[in-house]
């Protein structure tokens, strides 16, 4: 999952601009759905995001759907009250 997001933000660096994409502050997005995720799977507590406002032109469910999915792995692959 991360090298997909990975490739995404190397295509968006080169120049590709998809269809979907919006403007939108990257770190906003990526705490908010970084925090829900944390909340769902019962680790809020144990989640530290130090993400900073960045205006990009991203697909905003697809980064948001990939920050939760790696929060969620995260979650269930660490043991509680270890930082997420």
């Amino acid at each position: 999952l991360s090298r997909k997001l990975i490739a995404y933000f190397e295509l968006l660096n080169a120049g590709a601009r998809s269809a979907e994409a919006d403007d939108a502050d990257l770190g906003g997005l990526v705490d908010v759905a970084a925090r829900e995720a944390a909340a769902e799977t019962g680790r809020a507590g144990d989640l530290a995001v130090a993400a900073e406002p960045a205006l990009a032109a991203v697909e905003i469910p697809r980064v948001a759907l990939a920050v939760r999915e790696l929060v969620e792995n995260a979650g269930k692959f660490s043991p509680p009250g270890t930082p997420v």
